[in-house]
């Protein structure tokens, strides 16, 4: 592996690692009570005992289901890193790292904290991680596929 492409998957993990230390900055902010209007999009505290949507569910399921999606996804985030499949490690590790965030409010508060409310839903940074992560992870495969035809 080339010292340009260690740096771009470095810098890769910097990305991931910045955005999981200001999601978790943000939930403690909004756990202390912090609460800002910006018209259509407001930050105060939510706190979400579901699945997306509010869905309900029983932490005691939902944790060790996300512990074994979390298990196949660093399995591919190893093979992806091997491989050498930037685009895909940068999807992989933003679901990963979101996940976890995630994860760890059930873990700590028997909820996620989610602050960033707009019309018609409410979500946290890890969210938005886990739906960028997946469209470049679709985006990749949706590429290799072409690329195959």
């Amino acid at each position: 592996m080339t010292k340009r492409k260690i740096l771009k998957l470095v810098g890769i993990n910097l990305i991931t690692l910045s955005l999981f230390i200001f999601d978790r900055f943000l939930k403690k902010i909004a756990l202390i009570g912090f609460e800002k209007d910006f018209g259509l999009v407001k930050f105060s505290l939510w706190q979400n005992p579901g699945l997306a949507l509010n869905v309900p569910i029983l932490n005691i399921f939902f944790c060790p289901i996300v512990l074994v999606v979390l298990f196949l996804l660093i399995s591919q985030l190893i093979k992806s890193y091997q491989k050498e499949k930037k685009l895909k490690v940068f999807g992989l590790s933003l679901i990963i790292v979101g996940a976890l965030s995630n994860l760890f409010d059930r873990l700590l508060y028997g909820r996620v904290i989610d602050y960033i409310a707009v019309p018609l839903t409410v979500f946290n940074l890890s969210d938005l991680m886990i739906i960028v992560g997946v469209l470049i992870v679709l985006f990749d495969y949706l590429k290799i596929k072409k690329a195959v035809k």
